[in-house]
């Protein structure tokens, strides 16, 4: 005779597809927004700086570097 599982149990194992599916689709909708708002940065035609609370650069984009004439890496620090 076949034993069966308990009948909470394809139910349980359903519920944790769902879940992480549903976890899957949260952390491919956030890789979006991030990897969209990345492209956005570096291609838009307007400056963008980043500051931390000190006030030193951070970050800036491409438009910022043809703009400034200076590298991010060569100001990155400073204020």
């Amino acid at each position: 005779m076949k034993s069966r599982k308990p009948s909470g149990a394809k139910s349980s194992n359903c519920r944790q597809l769902r879940c992480k599916s549903a976890a899957d689709n949260d952390t491919q909708a956030i890789d979006f927004g991030h990897d969209f708002a990345e492209r956005l940065i570096e291609t838009a035609q307007v400056i963008i700086s980043v500051l931390d609370v000190s006030g030193r650069i951070v970050r800036f984009n491409r438009y910022m570097e043809e703009v400034s004439g200076y590298r991010l890496d060569e100001v990155r620090g400073r204020d």
